[in-house]
């Protein structure tokens, strides 16, 4: 039983009847490093983007905070844990599909370090 990767073009087996050259080493440890780079630059954005949704739902906090409390509709402490909960999904929703540019900018900052 061959073990299975999935590389560039599908599915390839690791293990196959190679002859021991030094050179297909070296190939395969080259498409490896720069598959993980590109892993390393997706973490990076999607760091990146968490980030951004941080700084939104620090936004949308702030925004709700100065709206006053009306007695008459306010749903108590379960209401206040609610909105808490919709707003860090509005904020991720919107750092992700919004173009606020603080993701993009620390990107472009931050990949120079990759």
């Amino acid at each position: 039983m061959d073990i299975q990767v999935i590389g560039k073009t599908g599915i390839t087996p690791i293990y196959e009847k190679r002859s021991n050259n030094s050179t297909t080493f070296l190939k395969e440890l080259e498409r490896a490093k720069s598959f993980q780079d590109k892993n390393r630059k997706r973490q990076l954005m999607d760091l990146c983007y968490d980030m951004e949704g941080i700084f939104v739902y620090q936004m949308l906090k702030a925004m709700r905070d100065t709206v006053p409390k009306d007695n008459l509709l306010y749903g108590g402490h379960a209401e206040e844990i609610f909105q808490e909960m919709l707003d860090h999904e509005y904020a991720k929703q919107m750092s992700r599909n919004a173009n606020f540019g603080l993701a993009s900018e620390l990107y472009n900052q931050l990949s120079k370090y990759l």
